[in-house]
């Protein structure tokens, strides 16, 4: 019996959104949002889409038979189906243009083309590369009269996010579930992040499963080889790539014309046309469904996404009020902290007072110190290094503390001599810390750079925040877990043309760095990159440099790529890496260099430092000797030369009668001290014993980024890695004191870079910091992003609001049929919106009593949101003050910057005796007023819960509703452009 065309397309709708029975819910996008919601979704296709296209054909059949209707519908939904299935595999969007009935025959590409001298293309480009990942369909196999299935258990997956490396592995869960009815033994499975297995959990092999089966069934020893037939077989499922098309409606429907015109259109045959006619109309109204599921993926990708869990580290010499340490002392999270810096090694004495420490220091660093207290020696060092004739202890502790340890007798001896001069600017109470000065400076200098972590102290961190006039000046960076484009699209607006140098390295397309879908791992990698790189060159300031660090695996395609988004005139150089490793034997050369692309945003204004680079020992024999001769090729002639490197010996040299200057054709000044680098960068691997090693296998020397960072740009510049790894890159940043931003996915950024990081605020003597005289000290800020996983996962669907939806419009549809229709096709991604908790679409009352307190579900635990920060970075504000305050028992923060203030809030419940509601908001108008001091500086004031009971003149009408801004700003950026969003 022939198939119906039209059920056959119906059932494809469903494959689509994976509603097929066998699949396993380990399914990605927005489709897994509307899994909830199955039944109804199956309905609509089955009935309200079904009642779309009849109509349709009703419009344009009406003289036709009831035959021929059928004829023809069911030709019509055969090149429907023909078309469509060319783009989805599985519900997986394949945006291949294949013009072939057979779609593995390779057929005609119709590409937009301009004139471009060269079209560089991949298949991907014009879509979001969101990630890959392994999937497994429930695996069966006879044995013994019995069915195995191997079924991965959806409570035992560990989630991976974003990009992030696949690290998973299948582990085999002890207790078979032996189903007698069905005659099946199922064979659970968990799949787990880098082998984190749990107790009943064991490793997937022929091994653990023969003695998991045997007691179930009689098996014999040789059976272990059909069993691992069908371990390497479930193991080798393959992978799943998932993108987003940036306009799947414009690309589906250019298609469309393409294939009606080449493959429906037969001029001999008139029907052909009544067929291309319908199944065009039809076609359109599955293209504009099928897109409107596409744009709701691609807005809740693109989404600004929300930051929790921010923290901030900062040394105790950067701690403006010292008082606080007495509370930090105190606080029960301190023994936490003292535990982390036994860990780092930063202390072992955990009995010491901080409080009481920097007392005495703020007590004697205004001790003034006499240049002629000094050695000979020591007198020439202080020149070098101070402006007067006398210094306090601060600034020569500041400038050079191991300068003042050669000192300290020296000044306790002062001390002690009880010069009357010396105590007429110094305190008298210095005499009481005469004998303790060196303890008190010794244990200054071993616990000044201790990192405070505001994790282990929640309660105090406004406090500390509080002391600055001015935080976006005073941290030195900010540190951020998140997919990379989600990071940059969030940060976008607060960062945008500040960034001064980028440096990233990002995967080498092997591979072996990230999964890909089968032949498409050049295009996946591009698809990658494209997108981060377009947001990268935003965020870069007009003489900023970007440098792209890759092999020979994506080192021309990496070229390419950054010849289109930031022009060909932009680029500078390709530098080579030249290092030295172990040689093996292979069948070619030894790889011992890396590429790295350098381009500028915009070369005419590009800030570039010339490197110099160490004279090697040839060149240092020649200056010690102070001439060296050669003879060069000018045209027909030879031209004797003097290269003079030190005029000094070379005038002895000729008074002396060794040189004769009358010899020389050419007389060359080569005096200069520097050798200027080029092109070629010899700088060698980390040696694995040095104690700059991370435990990262692709870890960059520090040397390497000093170069990049010192020669393009300035003390107090902005840094970019979004490709953090090991994080060397800001190590460096911050040791040569520019800001910096890094980003990092993976599980390392707390176990590698954050501890890195700490120890490099500590005052790490790795690397660089030699070179640089690096003492420690510093102020950073670290924080999680919400993910597109996250997004999925906080569409909460109440009561059944797609069958009530469909209800109503099927009333409209009587009196406007055609916006009915409309409406109709809209329907699954505006109920999804509308129910997105992520869009703050569903929280109104929740974010109105209490913001501090709004949360989401991430990676399947309930996680506060900190609305401040991501309202900050998205605003954006540039934070001179926050601070807490508390007003009839409310908790109040207060955000400041140049122009705006934003007040958040807890609100309790409304007084309904009106009167009092007004004495209320009175009352809290004064407070704030008495806070912000002066509202007339503020262009605006926003704060949630402006409703309508507050007067229009409330807070002389500059307040403005905050939770509306916040949800506009989140959206604000969405390039979709047929999804509409009702804010």
């Amino acid at each position: 019996m022939q198939v119906n065309k039209e059920d056959k397309f119906k059932e494809f709708l469903k494959k689509i959104f994976q509603f097929n029975k066998d699949k396993i819910d380990l399914d990605f996008g927005v489709y897994r949002v509307f899994k909830r919601k199955q039944e109804e979704i199956q309905d609509f296709i089955d009935n309200e889409l079904k009642n779309i296209i009849d109509n349709s054909i009703k419009k344009h059949l009406t003289e036709e038979s009831k035959e021929k209707i059928n004829e023809i519908r069911n030709i019509v939904f055969e090149h429907i189906l023909s078309f469509f299935e060319r783009f989805y595999e599985d519900g997986d969007f394949y945006p291949v243009p294949n013009f072939k009935q057979n779609r593995n025959q390779k057929g005609v590409y119709h590409l937009d083309y301009n004139g471009e001298e060269v079209l560089f293309y991949w298949i991907t480009k014009n879509q979001h590369y969101i990630k890959s990942i392994n999937y497994y369909n429930n695996y069966k196999f006879e044995l013994d009269g019995r069915e195995i299935v191997f079924q991965i258990d959806k409570n035992r997956v560990d989630e991976i996010k974003g990009n992030q490396k696949e690290t998973r592995n299948i582990f085999l869960v002890k207790t078979p579930e032996e189903l007698k009815e069905s005659n099946q033994i199922i064979v659970k499975l968990a799949f787990r992040k880098n082998n984190n297995s749990q107790d009943d959990e064991v490793e997937f092999n022929v091994e653990n499963l023969f003695e998991l089966l045997k007691d179930k069934l009689s098996l014999p020893e040789s059976i272990k080889e059909d069993l691992q037939f069908h371990i390497d077989k479930f193991k080798n499922l393959r992978n799943s790539d998932f993108f987003i098309h940036k306009n799947l409606k414009n690309f589906l429907t250019k298609e469309l014309e393409y294939f009606l015109k080449n493959e429906v259109i037969k001029f001999d045959n008139p029907q052909t046309l009544k067929e291309a006619v319908l199944t065009k109309e039809i076609g359109i109204k599955i293209i504009e469904f099928l897109s409107k599921m596409e744009d709701l993926q691609l807005l809740l990708w693109e989404k600004k996404k929300f930051a929790y869990d921010v923290n901030y580290v900062i040394t105790l010499d950067r701690l403006k009020n010292i008082e606080i340490l007495k509370d930090i002392e105190r606080f029960e999270g301190f023994e936490r902290q003292k535990e982390e810096w036994k860990e780092l090694g930063f202390i072992n004495d955990s009995n010491i007072s901080l409080y009481e420490l920097f007392i005495k220091w703020n007590e004697i660093k205004n001790l003034e110190i006499k240049k002629e207290w000094l050695t000979d020696k020591q007198k020439e060092t202080w020149e070098s290094l101070f402006e007067s004739d006398r210094e306090t202890l601060e600034n020569i502790f500041y400038k050079d503390y191991s300068f003042l340890n050669q000192i300290l007798k020296r000044v306790a001896t002062v001390l002690n001599s009880k010069q009357s001069d010396l105590f007429e600017k110094n305190d008298e109470k210095l005499k009481e810390n005469i004998d303790e000065l060196p303890k008190i400076l010794e244990n200054y200098k071993k616990y000044k750079t201790l990192p405070i972590d505001t994790k282990y102290f929640p309660h105090l961190k406004y406090r500390i925040l509080e002391q600055f006039d001015n935080l976006e000046e005073e941290l030195d960076g900010i540190l951020i877990k998140s997919d990379n484009y989600q990071a940059l699209n969030t940060i976008l607006p607060k960062y945008k043309e500040k960034v001064q140098t980028i440096y990233i390295d990002p995967p080498f397309n092997t591979g072996k760095d990230f999964l890909y879908k089968d032949n498409y791992q050049d295009a996946t990698w591009l698809t990658l990159m494209q997108d981060r790189l377009k947001i990268a060159k935003e965020l870069l300031n007009t003489s900023g440099s970007l440098f792209l660090h890759l092999d020979e695996n994506a080192d021309h395609y990496g070229r390419f790529l950054l010849n289109e988004i930031f022009g060909e005139e932009n680029y500078l150089n390709e530098i080579i890496w030249v290092y030295e490793r172990w040689t093996t034997r292979t069948k070619k050369l030894q790889n011992m260099h890396d590429y790295i692309q350098w381009f500028a945003k915009n070369y005419s204004k590009l800030k570039f430092f010339e490197i110099t680079e160490q004279l090697n020992e040839e060149l240092l024999e020649r200056k010690r000797k102070g001439w060296n001769t050669n003879t060069i090729k000018q045209g027909d002639k030879k031209l004797r030369q003097l290269l003079v490197y030190d005029w000094d010996l070379v005038n002895k040299a000729i008074t002396e009668g060794k040189i004769d200057k009358s010899k020389y054709d050419k007389i060359i000044d080569a005096t200069k001290q520097e050798k200027y680098a080029n092109d070629v960068w010899s700088i060698q691997f980390i040696n694995p014993m040095s104690k700059e090693r991370t435990n990262f296998q692709t870890q960059k020397p520090e040397e390497l980024l000093y170069r990049i960072i010192n020669s393009t740009s300035d003390e107090k510049d902005y840094i970019l890695d979004f490709f953090l790894g090991s994080g060397t890159t800001i190590s460096v940043a911050h040791k040569l004191k520019r800001k910096w931003i890094g980003v990092e996915l993976d599980d390392h950024f707390e176990t590698i870079i954050l501890l890195r990081m700490k120890k490099v605020l500590y005052g790490d003597n790795v690397g660089i910091s030699k070179e640089v005289n690096w003492q420690g000290g510093g102020f950073f800020k670290y924080l999680y992003l919400e993910q597109y996983e996250d997004t999925l996962e906080n569409v909460e669907f109440n009561n059944n609001p797609i069958k009530e939806k469909t209800e109503e419009l099927k009333k409209l549809q009587e009196l406007f049929p055609e916006l009915a229709e409309q409406e109709l096709l809209n329907l699954l991604s505006d109920v999804a919106i509308n129910n997105s908790k992520s869009l703050l679409m569903t929280v109104e009352d929740e974010l109105l009593t209490n913001p501090f307190e709004f949360k989401l579900n991430i990676d399947g635990e309930e996680k506060v949101i900190d609305l401040i920060e991501t309202y900050n970075l998205i605003k954006p504000l540039n934070v001179r003050k926050i601070f807490e305050k508390e007003f009839e028992n409310r908790k109040y923060v207060f955000v400041i910057s140049d122009k705006e203030a934003v007040i958040w809030r807890e609100i309790k419940e409304l007084s309904k005796d009106i009167n009092q509601l007004k004495e209320n908001i009175q009352k809290e108008e004064k407070f704030i007023r008495d806070v912000l001091q002066n509202i007339d500086k503020f262009k605006n004031i926003y704060t949630n819960a402006i409703n309508q009971y507050y007067p229009k003149n409330f807070l002389d009408g500059k307040a403005k509703e905050l939770l509306t801004d916040l949800r506009t700003l989140l959206i604000k950026d969405f390039s979709g452009k047929n999804l509409s969003i009702n804010n």
